[in-house]
């Protein structure tokens, strides 16, 4: 008579704690996380799906999709301070423009859901001010990131690695670096258009 084989005995799996060197690597990289969106109003009132370039988060280092996720998840669900660089898109006449905004939170937030919404619905505002009646602003950008006072990353680098993306030319990049310092938000929520906002921050995978 045949044996009966031993039960196989189910091991979980034991996932190995993280080290402080790589827990304090991980925080490095939260610094180093930025998203963006970029919206054609025409493409999305008929609904039309937003390309995989015009959307998505990266980080301004190399690093694997695993590592670029797990620091994604950290800078957005941990208090921090944010910076916004929101972009009109204007068509004058026979012309074309834009219109620039960049503001940091005033105190540390939580990024993710509706966190980031006031701070995007404000410098929204301030990309619009000064659009005369006929002017068309067509499409609108978005570039988040944290915000570190002690080591700040200014527009330019964003714009410089997003340039094809967001369809920015060279010396709007290089004008970026002329630029003094965010303005801070202050929020009046009666003239803020949050939709709007929420719309511009909804972020999905790169």
């Amino acid at each position: 008579m045949a044996k009966k084989k031993p039960a196989r005995k189910h091991v979980k799996a034991q996932h190995k704690p993280i080290s402080a060197r790589e827990r304090n690597k991980l925080h490095q990289m939260t610094r180093l996380v930025y998203s963006w969106r970029y919206i054609d109003h025409a493409r999305a009132e008929a609904g039309d799906p937003i390309a995989d370039k015009h959307h998505g988060f990266n980080l301004l280092a190399i690093a694997t999709q695993e590592k670029i996720e797990a620091a994604y998840t950290v800078a957005t669900s941990t208090p921090r301070h944010w910076q916004a660089i929101v972009i009109a898109y204007v068509r004058e006449g026979e012309g074309e423009y834009r219109n620039w905004a960049w503001v940091k939170t005033q105190s540390p937030i939580v990024a993710a859901g509706d966190g980031i919404t006031p701070l995007l619905a404000q410098a929204n505002d301030i990309a619009l001010e000064g659009l005369e009646e006929n002017d068309n602003c067509y499409a609108r950008a978005t570039i988040m990131a944290p915000f570190d006072a002690n080591h700040p990353i200014r527009p330019d680098r964003y714009a410089a690695r997003l340039q094809s993306r967001l369809a920015l030319t060279k010396d709007e990049v290089l004008a970026l670096a002329e630029w003094d310092e965010p303005e801070t938000m202050e929020v009046d929520a009666e003239n803020l258009d949050l939709a709007l906002a929420k719309a511009l921050s909804e972020e999905d995978s790169a």
